[in-house]
């Protein structure tokens, strides 16, 4: 499952083929960060816990290794294939008989592959997992041993929270010195893993079950250990990086699409099983999203069922579109997420979905905001327009992640959101940059006049912000004086742990904007708005 944007939903990407079968409860309004009840005093030290541990561990890894898992999520059954060599490696899950994902190490280089057969390459967004293992493995800055639980079985817990990681709790069997459990504090829940069932592989401590539960949402997920080869090395061929699909078809470039852009918002009149139906196109959003009923309706069938969390929590599947047609353009049995989605682009319009990063990855698109007009263009033959404003993204989680900076402060993940009315800063940009987040005076005036507008909706629910006038605001080559966003707050599922904030409708309107996700940028050409605006 892809990891989802703000303006659509946030899964945990992090937790990818784990699951939980039998753990102690948790209230969906556990954020993860309190530590266990019945902690006592202990006279082992952390030192001697490491060396107990990594002595437990045995052996590292042989230096080349063939897994194969058996996996539950989402009400699906699969097979999980890590393959390794050295420091590349491969993982190839099938769950069912249509949803195939990969994703890896190849020479240094990270690459994922999603549903539809699209290739990502990971800039390094999200650190903190690696930041966590090593602290745990160097008892490092941020890691403390918190005392010993007498339950059974007995452990000791230790605390991880170093610079640039994530809060967890660490539980060591104080028998084995193995870990059975982590706590982790996740984007405003507490994620609980557990691990069972260790055995030894080629010398080296493995848990073969290894089980995960969300507390927000009660989402279970489980993998369990079939075998592991360790006298046969991996070809190349299977650590190799797989050749890119698209579910795009297309005669010739360029193609305008069948757009209205209206209030900014961009709707597209799709025709799926010859009914029409309007999706608005979201840079913001990492995957192309249905409305449920309108799947049910169309006779889709509907793949597994999980839970999604942004603004608040609501039920999601998969299905197989078998032609989604744009005009001249078409997707071919895309794989989508059908989840409940019912909007109107004015009292004429209605909109039943998103759609996002996997059509946006199939070429450049062009979206003229004064004409009303978007345009796909030959990601072979493009060439950035005169004119334009440059500027590299990041597409880790399917989203163009950008660098602005605000005041003198810089971020480095703002997403560039199509399917936002407004920018917004994030709490945890706010917080890091406190002087820079400070009103200029058009944020209290809002608030004093408007006290009762105090939340916006979103996907599951509603988040709450206020107005907040900053100054100055740069992204994209481009400055302006000073700037309205929305800053949120008590709001880690929508907002993510990575991220800034949103660059949206409100500054878009001003460009030409090129969508060149095939080459990691994004163009702004200044529009007539611009020059009439800023001059």
């Amino acid at each position: 499952m892809p990891a989802f944007s703000r303006s659509f939903i946030r899964s945990s990407s992090a937790l990818l083929s784990i699951a939980l079968l039998a753990v102690t409860a948790v209230s969906p309004q556990d954020d993860g960060t309190r530590p266990p009840n019945g902690l006592r005093p202990t006279a082992m030290t952390l030192a001697l816990l490491r060396a107990d541990y990594l002595h437990a561990l045995g052996s590292p890894l042989p230096s080349s290794l063939i897994e194969t898992w058996s996996t539950k999520r989402d009400g699906l059954t699969g097979t999980l294939v890590v393959t390794s060599r050295g420091s590349d490696e491969r993982e190839d899950e099938q769950l069912g008989t249509e949803l195939h994902t990969a994703e890896g190490v190849l020479g240094g280089r990270s690459w994922r592959q999603n549903e539809n057969g699209e290739i990502i390459y990971p800039c390094g967004v999200h650190r903190r997992d690696k930041i966590d293992t090593s602290a745990i493995s160097s008892a490092s800055s941020g890691v403390t041993l918190l005392g010993e639980l007498a339950d059974e079985p007995s452990s000791y817990v230790v605390r991880v929270d170093p610079p640039g990681g994530r809060l967890e709790y660490v539980y060591f069997d104080s028998s084995t010195f193995l870990i059975d459990r982590i706590d982790e504090a996740l984007e405003g829940t507490r994620a609980i893993l557990v691990f069972e069932d260790y055995r030894s592989v080629g010398g080296r401590m493995v848990a073969g079950h290894v089980h995960t539960i969300v507390a927000r949402t009660g989402i279970e997920r489980d993998r369990t250990l079939q075998s592991a080869e360790v006298d046969r090395p991996p070809n190349d061929e299977a650590l190799a990086i797989p050749t890119p699909a698209s579910p795009l078809s297309v005669a010739h470039f360029p193609v305008e699409l069948p757009a209205r852009i209206i209030s900014d918002r961009i709707i597209l009149k799709t025709r799926i099983k010859g009914r029409a139906i309007n999706l608005q196109l979201d840079s913001g959003a990492s995957a192309i999203a249905i409305d449920s009923g309108v799947i049910g309706a169309l006779g889709i069938p509907k793949i597994g069922t999980s839970k999604g969390t942004m603004a608040g929590t609501y039920s999601l599947s998969q299905a197989i579109v078998p032609e989604l047609q744009l005009g001249d353009l078409s997707l071919h049995n895309v794989a989508v997420y059908a989840i409940p989605f019912t909007e109107f682009a004015d009292e004429h319009t209605p909109v039943a979905g998103l759609i996002g990063f996997d059509f946006l990855d199939t070429a450049v698109f062009k979206i003229d905001y004064v004409k009303g007009t978007v345009t796909a263009l030959d990601p072979a033959t493009f060439a950035a327009p005169s004119g334009a404003f440059e500027q590299a993204v990041a597409l880790d989680d399917s989203v163009p992640m950008l660098s602005a900076t605000i005041g003198n402060a810089i971020g480095k993940t703002f997403i560039l959101d199509t399917g936002a009315d407004r920018s917004a800063i994030y709490s945890s940009f706010r917080l890091a940059h406190p002087g820079a987040v400070v009103d200029r005076g058009l944020g209290t005036r809002l608030r004093d006049a408007f006290p009762f507008e105090t939340q916006f909706y979103g996907v599951g629910g509603q988040v709450a912000y206020h107005p907040v006038q900053v100054q100055p605001f740069t992204f994209g080559g481009v400055t302006f004086s000073s700037w309205l966003f929305d800053a949120t707050y008590d709001a880690a599922s929508f907002e993510g742990e990575d991220e800034d904030g949103l660059i949206g409708q409100d500054v878009l309107r001003y460009f030409d904007v090129y969508l060149d996700y095939p080459h990691s940028r994004i163009y702004f050409v200044p529009n007539s708005r611009y020059t009439d605006r800023f001059g």
